[in-house]
């Protein structure tokens, strides 16, 4: 009987991989509520000048992908920052990583209970999900990261849906002004907070360098990938804005799914039921990934090594996961005072987390002694 190993290498994934794996997880839940914090044209401003900083926190991360610790793993951590510390940050990082997989499981299935299944108990695809994350997970991290193919491939066309609302007689072109405004609302800085959410996910990047070996190239291939986000951002908002109108995006709901009920097809009789169902091959690889980072933190935290690993430990990682999202659910999602605190903590949560975990590493290389910096 073969050992269970979740975290073994039998060879790298590349540069390639890298900006796949940013891209879709740049493209999780909250690209499908922004334009509703957005809602005016003018703030196609907010997502290039958030683009631009996007890439300096990218710039930031590769520094530590391409330095001498990234490539010893979990002992380069340890070099750079001590074992305690590492320690006691695996321990802390439980919680985004905890609050990441919640927006997008609790997310996801409450958009497969309200299109697909709202008869449906919105625990059950609750569990469906989480328990395909879980066998995927199951086969290591080099597989679960090839997986991200098949995740880029099953959703990256589902963008081509929107194109038709950018013609007459759908598209109202007079949404598209004032491209700069005389008096901003003072709500603006919500639609700001959240799509620096959704750019999140590249930080995630650098637990996972034993698989990618970054090298010089992956800067440039980073670039691209969110030079590609930053498009899908822009093509979905404008494409909003011109169906419903500022005014009534601001209380679309998820705008991007429900404009897509407009498309008529011979073939499918709900578009958009097709589009949640391919949109599913993101999310497992999501889950399955931030899955595997969970048990390999309450690893590091127990002080053990990530060599060894246990059926029983993995398990009972993924049971202490869904859990946790079961109680979210069913105490704290579905409560109409604590549901609105989403887009506070959940999100202010995953904003920080992009915003300081690059510049708290280049720190900590500066003050090592890393002159190239």
């Amino acid at each position: 009987m073969s050992a269970f190993t979740l975290f073994g290498k039998k060879e790298t994934l590349g540069n390639l991989y890298a900006g796949l794996l940013m891209n879709r997880l740049q493209m999780l839940y909250y690209f499908l509520i922004m334009p509703m914090y957005l809602a005016h044209f003018y703030m196609v401003w907010v997502i290039l000048g958030l683009g631009l900083l996007s890439q300096l926190m990218l710039w930031m991360l590769s520094k530590w992908l391409t330095s001498p610790w990234a490539a010893r793993g979990l002992e380069g951590f340890k070099e750079l920052l001590g074992p305690k510390t590492i320690r006691l940050l695996a321990a802390v990082g439980l919680i985004p990583l905890f609050l990441k997989t919640s927006v997008i499981v609790l997310g996801y299935s409450g958009i497969v209970h309200e299109y697909i299944f709202p008869v449906m108990n919105k625990t059950v695809p609750l569990i469906a999900i989480l328990l395909i994350s879980c066998y995927v997970a199951s086969h290591g991290m080099e597989r679960t990261l090839r997986f991200i193919v098949i995740a880029f491939l099953g959703s990256v066309w589902l963008i081509l849906c929107y194109l038709p609302f950018y013609f007459p007689p759908v598209a109202d072109y007079k949404q598209l002004y004032p491209l700069i405004p005389l008096h901003p609302p003072l709500d603006s800085w919500r639609g700001i907070v959240i799509c620096w959410s959704a750019l999140s996910g590249p930080e995630y990047l650098i637990f996972l360098v034993p698989w990618l070996k970054p090298d010089r190239k992956t800067i440039k291939h980073l670039t691209i990938a969110n030079l590609f986000t930053i498009l899908e951002y822009l093509l979905l908002f404008v494409a909003t804005v011109l169906y419903y109108g500022h005014e009534y995006l601001k209380t679309a709901g998820y705008p991007v799914l429900n404009m897509i009920s407009y498309l008529q097809s011979p073939i499918f009789e709900r578009i958009e039921i097709l589009l949640i169902s391919f949109f599913m091959f993101n999310v497992v690889f999501a889950v399955s990934l931030f899955l595997l980072m969970f048990y390999g933190a309450l690893q590091i935290t127990a002080g053990k090594t990530l060599e060894k690993n246990s059926r029983f430990g993995y398990l009972a990682s993924c049971f202490l996961m869904g859990i946790l999202l079961v109680i979210t659910n069913e105490k704290l999602w579905k409560a109409d005072t604590l549901q609105n605190l989403w887009p506070g903590f959940f999100m202010y949560s995953e904003a920080a987390t992009f915003l300081l975990v690059p510049i708290l590493l280049l720190i900590a290389m500066r003050r090592k002694g890393n002159t190239s910096i």
